[in-house]
């Protein structure tokens, strides 16, 4: 991609309050899951394999962050008390 390509892309991506290019795809919230992993009998995934789970967690605290950019972020925190993973297109019901 040349570089006049980039910058159209970065202005491509502008968004209405005006920031451009990687500053547009940066979210303003995240969320982080803790507290828990998943344990199978089956073989460990290769990589790059496509993988869905179905995650169950209560929100255990909100803290603020500072990114590189000097904006901030709200952070919810989730302790996580089940996974259970899932197959692309099952049907899944939730309890």
């Amino acid at each position: 991609m040349a570089s006049n390509d980039l910058a159209d892309a970065a202005e491509a991506a502008a968004t209405d309050d005006g920031a451009t290019g990687q500053q547009a795809l940066i979210p303003k919230s995240v969320t982080k899951f803790t507290g828990m992993k998943l344990n199978t009998t089956e073989d460990v995934p290769s990589l790059r394999d496509e993988v869905w789970y179905l995650v169950k967690g209560h929100v255990k605290g909100h803290t603020t962050e500072v990114m590189a950019s000097g904006e901030e972020r709200e952070v919810a925190n989730v302790a996580v008390d089940s996974v259970r993973a899932v197959v692309a297109g099952e049907k899944i019901v939730v309890e």
